[in-house]
């Protein structure tokens, strides 16, 4: 009898440590894979490329129902709400989880925010923040306990968890079924042959390496290799006699002093002169163009004596003042180029917009090059559509800035409209309205293609086009990029209601199109 038991206890701890090395290689598999996976997750996310983050939570869900013992499914496919601060969702369970490659605790609250905007947590007892990397040492408790949904259990020791916690809730699994079972679950999904598989499906759908062309919304520009400076020279006291006799003549009282700017600007229109490309700096003019050419129209408003040569590179790199100056020199230049594009400057909005004529205010089309020839209306007549008159004109405009990026200037073009009266000058009242619903109503394309439009009409040139010296607009070769990205796959398409009766006359641009470019 002795004999027999002892046999049998023999029996029972053979079998008791096959079980225990069996149960040692299982967790050693879904360690070794689950690590695999994090460095997968992590190579992408260093590369920019986030669609793997996508793929986890998918990838993740039958190892954490295994783990957790619930049943959690994708909360997008799953449910016709989007909720934006969870991923995963189990409602019998009430469990949700958040699953992320951004360990941040900027991360963790904006979660928690949105969980409690969403009121999520009348839904779910329990939320994960699941890192797929790794989570960060330590979290602000009074930042995690600020953010969470009064009477919502959260806190991070148990709810901000990476593949560590995940190994140690392995660990305490006793089941050899259930060990078995996720271990091959982690074979399949991140093994060798997966991982080589997953990089070619990606490789071929969002994470292609065909190449996109990127045009940038700067264009580079050119300009004189000399800046000029001199000091005003200007008879004060006859220009301040002439400017009050004006202001009397209008019913305006006399003043005893003025700006700068207004005496030379009151000199050059006596003099019939109307440029806009100098500044005005510490009672000096600067400028592009020649001083010292006495047939140039601002030499007569200078001191000859105080002209001087300077190298617009050293000007500009001296000081941040100095650049700053420089940007409005070019922006003056722009403005006096853009004169001979048939545009004009509104200091008020800081835009430039296609001039209307204001004797016979009327819809405007311009010619320019593309790939081919073309016409664009470049200024709108918008009718009311039920009383059939004239609300207004709709014209394309631009603001423009400058920066230096390296030793290369560019002009940076953001596409707008500016809305006039029907007398096709004065700012319309209904234009905020408009400006609005145009907002709504347009695209990434549309928006693009008004960029692509300026930059090819700026810098077209042709036997009838004013060449203006001082500042030239180029053409930016676009740059290559890897992975082309489809617009179709991440920006929905808009669908415009008006929201108002000024909307209602609204009608898309679509004179411009990717034809008219590639």
């Amino acid at each position: 009898m002795v004999k027999q038991n002892y046999f049998a206890w023999l029996l029972y701890q053979f079998f008791n440590g096959i079980q225990d090395m069996n149960r040692k290689d299982y967790i050693d598999k879904i360690a070794k894979y689950l690590a695999r996976f994090v460095e997968e997750v992590k190579s992408y996310n260093d590369m920019n490329l986030y669609d793997i983050n996508i793929h986890s939570e998918n990838a993740l869900i039958p190892i954490l129902n295994a783990v957790f013992d619930i049943k959690l499914e994708n909360a997008n496919s799953s449910h016709k709400k989007n909720y934006p601060s969870v991923d995963l969702i189990d409602d019998a369970n009430k469990v949700a989880f958040q699953v992320t490659s951004t360990a941040s605790l900027e991360k963790v609250k904006n979660t928690l925010q949105k969980f409690g905007e969403n009121n999520l947590q009348a839904k779910y007892e329990t939320l994960y923040v699941y890192i797929l990397t790794q989570k960060e040492e330590k979290y602000s408790e009074k930042i995690i306990k600020e953010n969470t949904p009064e009477g919502f259990d959260f806190n991070i020791a148990n709810h901000i968890i990476d593949i560590s916690d995940l190994r140690s809730r392995i660990t305490y699994i006793q089941s050899l079924e259930k060990l078995e079972h996720i271990a091959r679950l982690c074979e399949h999904e991140f093994s060798d042959v997966q991982i080589e598989s997953r990089n070619k499906k990606f490789q071929s759908g969002f994470l292609k390496n065909e190449p996109e062309n990127l045009h940038l919304n700067f264009l580079p520009i050119g300009f004189p290799d000399k800046m000029y400076v001199a000091d005003l020279n200007l008879d004060e006291e006859l220009i301040i006699e002439n400017l009050n006799q004006w202001r009397v003549d209008k019913g305006l009282r006399k003043r005893n002093s003025f700006r700068t700017d207004e005496l030379l600007r009151n000199a050059m229109i006596a003099k019939e002169v109307y440029l806009q490309d100098y500044i005005l700096r510490e009672n000096k003019l600067l400028t592009l163009r020649d001083l010292f050419d006495s047939k140039d129209p601002l030499f007569q408003f200078v001191d000859k004596g105080t002209i001087t040569e300077i190298d617009p590179a050293e000007y500009y790199t001296s000081s941040e003042v100095y650049e700053r100056n420089f940007k409005n020199l070019l922006r003056q230049h722009l403005i006096e180029k853009c004169k001979s594009r048939n545009m004009e400057w509104v200091g008020k909005k800081g835009l430039l917009r296609f001039r209307n004529s204001k004797a016979n205010p009327n819809e405007k089309k311009v010619r320019w090059k593309g790939k081919n020839e073309s016409t664009k209306t470049a200024i709108f007549k918008m009718i009311n559509k039920k009383e059939g008159h004239v609300i207004c004109f709709r014209s394309m405009a631009f603001r423009p800035s400058f920066e230096l990026i390296g030793k290369d200037w560019f002009l940076v073009i953001n596409p707008t409209w500016s809305f006039s009266n029907p007398g096709g000058f004065k700012p319309s009242r209904f234009e905020e309205s408009y400006l609005s619903g145009l907002k709504r109503q347009e695209n990434n394309n549309t928006v693009y293609y008004q960029y692509r439009f300026f930059g090819y009409y700026l810098a077209y040139q042709d036997l009838f086009t004013d060449r203006y010296p001082f500042i030239k607009i180029n053409r930016l070769s676009p740059l290559s990029f890897i992975p082309k990205l489809d617009d179709s796959k991440w920006l929905p398409p808009k669908e415009f209601v008006p929201k108002n009766e000024h909307e209602i006359n609204l009608n898309p641009d679509i004179e411009l199109s990717k034809s008219l470019f590639d």
